[in-house]
């Protein structure tokens, strides 16, 4: 879910959690 916003890349799978 937020990884599809951020754009389903494993570098965004790290801000995830943050954000």
């Amino acid at each position: 879910m937020l990884k599809a916003h951020l754009g389903g890349l494993p570098e965004s799978m790290g801000l995830n959690q943050i954000s």
